[in-house]
């Protein structure tokens, strides 16, 4: 593996400058390129893993013998070409060096081609005496690649544990799991403290998963925009020929504090794509856009730029107005997002929304963020039916900040925020779901929409989790708390 990697770099240094950043202030950015070197002698290392499919000592050193062709495999068993037995996650992975070390992150290298046993929830730990103690826990995406995750701090380290706690397939495999070496000027934090010490410092990536991206240019060849989000470089996102400005827009799918952006050109020596000029807008409603860093570029090269911010900008769109692009087009291969966060929990505060209802009754009780809690009265009660929960269409849904519209000729509900559009029809089970990065998905309910009395009544769980909601049902109360949090 190569002695430097192109990752992820905590702004380690801006993060201790702003604690608390203050959302109006006015916002400057610069652009610079974040290297690090992983650990050296390999050598002396030592790998233990608790399932593999091969016992050998020769076998496990596949995850640190810098070779991404070579690589793990957890157990499993089968019988010609059906599996019929395999160790489900987690799995964990043991690092030991040879003596007490700081470390600043890791990174992860899929098995060649990526796909099946890829991590794709961890968990990384840190032995201190005889405890485990966390470290972080974090989402990766099952393509193809090295994934890199840096900390807000350098942790003495001499025992490390690299936990998949979910993967590609109910599998595990690693081509190379390396560490991070320190960061020069960077804290040291013990392993014990870090969890408490990275709530307030640093900064945090979100997920892929949530975002999604779109551009109003015809792509060239099949290359779409959401390239810049499946977590490898080996794709990427480029338009056809266009001498005018190109605008890439992201859906983070909710508000964040952003404060830096990862981007990784399109791998290709002709440098076509290549931003020569470009300025960062965010929006809050996807509608009014403001300003937040122009007059940027980008050099002519293969590795990836950090964009940051010089203070934390609250943004659920972002907007890449590309206005000058080498060889008439526009490209990128990864895009990512990071938030503060302290500036994440102050507006986590902020953005805390907490319905609550019970069957039988019209009223539901409000809470949203500091505001003291209020009531609105629907005009009919939520009822059970079949051990489900149905509750008029007109009320909640609105306060959630969804647009309802009923189309009579054929009995079709149409719920629509700026990122999720969910179709139903009277009596059917089937429903149509169009948003985010997978596009228009077809799901079956458990019951279906009705009209009771001249009312219509949908199911609350399908459409409240689909907009993003969590559903919590005390039976003792029969009451149904629905909080986005």
């Amino acid at each position: 593996m190569k002695k430097l990697i192109s990752l992820i770099l905590s702004v380690l240094m801006l993060s201790c400058l702003i604690m608390i950043p203050s959302f109006a202030e006015e916002v400057e950015a610069k652009i610079w390129l974040p290297v690090l070197e992983t650990l050296g002698n390999h050598e002396a290392w030592e790998v233990e893993v608790y399932s593999t499919i091969n016992e050998s000592r020769a076998y496990k050193r596949f995850i640190i013998d810098e070779n991404p062709d070579t690589y793990w495999h957890s157990y499993y068993e089968n019988s010609g070409t059906t599996i019929t037995y395999r160790d489900a996650p987690p799995h964990d992975i043991d690092i030991t060096l040879p003596e007490e070390t700081l470390i600043y992150g890791f990174s992860y290298t899929t098995r060649p081609g990526g796909g099946s046993g890829s991590c794709t929830k961890y968990e990384t730990y840190a032995k201190v005496g005889e405890e485990w103690v966390m470290l972080n826990s974090g989402e990766m995406s099952s393509t193809a690649g090295t994934r890199t995750v840096t900390f807000a701090a350098n942790i003495p380290v001499k025992e490390f544990r690299f936990r998949f706690v979910e993967s590609s397939g109910g599998y595990g495999t690693c081509a190379e799991l390396n560490l991070l070496a320190p960061l020069e000027g960077a804290p040291t934090v013990p392993a014990k403290e870090y969890m408490e010490y990275s709530d307030n410092h640093g900064i945090i990536e979100v997920p892929s998963s949530k975002i999604s991206a779109s551009c109003e240019d015809t792509s060239w060849g099949g290359n779409t925009p959401d390239r810049v989000l499946d977590g490898t470089d080996k794709n990427f996102w480029q338009t056809e020929a266009t001498k005018e400005p190109v605008v890439l827009e992201l859906d983070l799918g909710g508000t964040y504090a952003v404060t830096d952006f990862d981007i990784t050109p399109r791998q290709s020596a002709d440098f076509h794509g290549t931003w020569t000029e470009f300025s960062i807008w965010s929006s809050l409603d996807g509608e009014n856009f403001d300003m937040v860093a122009d007059g940027l570029s980008f050099e002519k090269s293969l590795d990836t730029k950090r964009v940051t911010l010089s203070k934390a900008v609250k943004a659920r769109y972002i907007q890449f107005e590309i206005s000058g692009h080498f060889a008439e087009r526009a490209s990128c291969a990864e895009i990512k997002v990071y938030q503060d966060r302290a500036a994440a929990k102050e507006l986590e505060k902020e953005n805390r929304i907490k319905y609550e209802l019970r069957i039988g009754s019209k009223d539901i009780i409000i809470a949203k963020g500091t505001a003291a809690p209020r009531t609105v009265t629907l005009d009919v009660a939520p009822y059970i039916d079949g051990g489900y929960t149905l509750i008029p269409l007109r009320g909640l849904l609105e306060e959630m900040g969804a647009t309802i519209s009923w189309d009579g000729d054929i009995q079709m509900v149409t719920v629509d925020t700026s990122a999720m559009k969910i179709e139903l029809q009277i009596w059917n089970k089937l429903v149509f779901v169009t948003g985010g990065r997978y596009g228009r998905i077809r799901y079956t309910l458990n019951e279906p929409p009705r009209i009771v009395e001249g009312r219509t009544f949908i199911p609350l769980r399908f459409v409240s989790e689909h907009l993003g909601y969590n559903v919590a049902w005390d039976g003792a109360t029969q009451t149904i708390t629905i909080t986005n949090y």
